[in-house]
């Protein structure tokens, strides 16, 4: 499990678990934070212990983006040796010189694929003393090794392959148009909050994100990246003008809602009248991503890509393709059913799910199928991350043990019927309308 790193006054002491460390030197008994040369030992012991040698990854396995944003991570850290220590993110972070647009999310990536595994001697103060220790780390605060098999290529040759990708690198033209659209969305999107930030206007939420996605993609289909930019460069200064006058109504409470609405009026408009739309440059002040410069400048040499359209997607994905996908996905689901290891103060039943409160929290019953798709238009909340569990850190308000087959399903909804009491809080109602919502398109 992986966490958000906390600021350094709060990693500074950590309330150390009793009942697994007994400190022989003080003799402390359920001692909070003792950091004392003895227990130290005890906690690298149990770092190693649980951060051994991993099985290597096969490079050829590995896709497109995977393979960008280890490029990214390798280039940005400063790695030039493959048996190098990849020193924590932390302590690069310059947000003034991105890397790539969800840092939690690409590393959290490569760490579950195996691509990258967790060094044993990344620094105590990276794993918080809790009940899950060592298993259980701060994302940013870690050290990493490279996890990929290194066959027949010496060192020097092999980090130079896994950090400068370049033409050479094997993939397909639906993989490249795939990433070449979301690395142009997001950039899109990034200019758009810098605009945002620049006129003062509220913060984008991530509902307001997904319609600009959605916005960014239609508007792709007609229009460059360079063209796009300068409709949202002019609709921002429409949408300040009008708050100015205060002519923008009940829009104030909806402030991005208000811009997105002037941004597909103006390209309408400027359609319907034949007004050609400018091309602006990428502005001055911003820097690219690192992850956005690897796949346009190293990979395909591509240095006027704002001025390109992106390629157009089309896919069809055969039945094998989803019969395989969804059989692996199933592997994992827990079908061995026994009551004793279910608490209940009431349940209730969601389109998703089988909704269980034990007194203290909910937990969500849901096969993996479902989960996998919930994953797509939710985020993982306090950057978590568990190893047998990617679901474990949706961003909802119910906890998530695992997933499950639907014989386990079928038997706890019966069991559930028969002894305990069904209720569906107020409260809940409008998060099951929206996730249901979103699981239909």
């Amino acid at each position: 499990m992986s966490l958000k790193l906390p600021s350094k006054d709060g990693i500074s002491w950590f309330p150390t678990p009793g009942d697994k460390f007994k400190c022989e030197k003080c003799g402390h008994i359920d001692e909070i934070g003792c950091m004392c040369e003895n227990c130290k030992k005890t906690y690298r012991l149990e770092i190693e212990k649980n951060y051994a040698q991993e099985n290597k990854i096969n490079l050829d396995t590995l896709g497109l983006e995977d393979k960008l944003l280890l490029a990214t991570i390798l280039q940005y850290l400063h790695v030039n040796s493959v048996d190098e220590e990849i020193e924590p993110y932390y302590n690069f972070y310059d947000r003034n010189s991105p890397d790539y647009f969800e840092k939690v999310e690409a590393l959290n990536r490569l760490y579950k694929k195996g691509i990258i595994s967790v060094s044993p001697y990344s620094d105590i103060a990276a794993f918080p003393m809790d009940e899950n220790f060592p298993k259980t780390f701060f994302l940013g605060g870690v050290k990493w090794k490279i996890n990929l098999e290194q066959t027949n290529i010496e060192n020097e040759q092999f980090i130079n392959l896994l950090k400068y990708p370049d033409s050479f690198i094997q993939a397909s033209n639906e993989e490249i148009n795939f990433v070449w659209r979301d690395i142009v969305i997001h950039e899109l999107i990034r200019l758009f909050k810098y605009q945002v930030d620049e006129f003062r206007f509220s913060n984008v939420n991530e509902e307001e994100e997904e319609k600009l996605i959605s916005l960014f993609i239609r508007l792709s289909k007609v229009l460059v990246p360079s063209q796009i930019y300068s409709i949202i460069w002019l609709s921002f200064r429409k949408a300040n003008d009008r708050r100015t006058r205060n002519t923008w109504g009940n829009y104030k409470f909806h402030q991005i809602d208000f811009i997105i609405k002037i941004i597909e009026e103006t390209a309408i408009q400027k359609s319907r009248e034949d007004v050609p739309i400018l091309k602006y440059e990428y502005p001055y002040q911003m820097n690219t991503t690192l992850y956005t410069k690897i796949f346009f400048e190293q990979l395909l040499s591509e240095f006027n890509w704002f001025d390109l359209k992106i390629p157009y997607i089309y896919k069809q994905t055969s039945y094998k393709e989803l019969e395989n996908f969804y059989g692996k996905l199933k592997d994992r689901e827990i079908s061995s059913f026994d009551e004793k290891d279910i608490k209940v103060e009431y349940y209730y039943l969601t389109n998703f799910g089988v909704v269980i409160f034990d007194g203290n929290v909910e937990w969500l019953f849901s096969n993996e199928e479902t989960l996998h798709k919930m994953s797509k238009f939710l985020k993982i909340k306090d950057n978590i991350l568990e190893d047998n569990n990617p679901y474990c850190g949706l961003d909802i308000p119910f906890y998530i043990k695992g997933a499950y087959s639907l014989s386990y399903l079928l038997r706890l909804i019966i069991y559930l019927r028969e002894n305990h009491n069904y209720f569906c809080p107020k409260d809940d109602r409008k998060i099951i309308s929206s996730i249901e919502s979103k699981l239909q398109m």
